[in-house]
């Protein structure tokens, strides 16, 4: 009897554990999409603002004249367009596009 018992418990307990991973996976299936992205975002930040730090490092050095050159140099190689929207490229680039890199320059000079 002691056997029949442990085993229906089991059952029991095996069903209850499947209703509450269902709701888990759920969860997992709607949230983690939403936490990348937000995860994405956070580094891409980072990334932008160390690109600002390394600019101001090289201006700090005396190498803001050079450095401006070699980005607009790399904008002209690149054939990218340099106009951007703000907000795309806040989202989308991690590097800050060229005219926001050289208006730091110019204005910490």
């Amino acid at each position: 009897m002691v056997l029949v018992g442990t085993a229906g418990q089991d059952r029991q307990s095996q069903h209850f554990h499947r209703n509450l991973l269902l709701p888990n996976k759920l969860a997992k299936g709607v949230c983690v999409p939403y936490i990348l992205q937000v995860e994405s975002f956070v580094m891409t930040i980072m990334s932008r603002r160390y690109e600002f730090q390394a600019d101001e490092f090289g201006r700090k050095l005396g190498y803001s004249d050079l450095l401006q050159s070699a980005l607009i140099k790399l904008q002209k190689d690149n054939l990218s367009f340099p106009v951007v929207d703000w907000m795309y490229s806040m989202w989308n680039y991690s590097h800050p596009p060229v005219l926001e890199r050289l208006a730091a320059l110019k204005k910490s000079d």
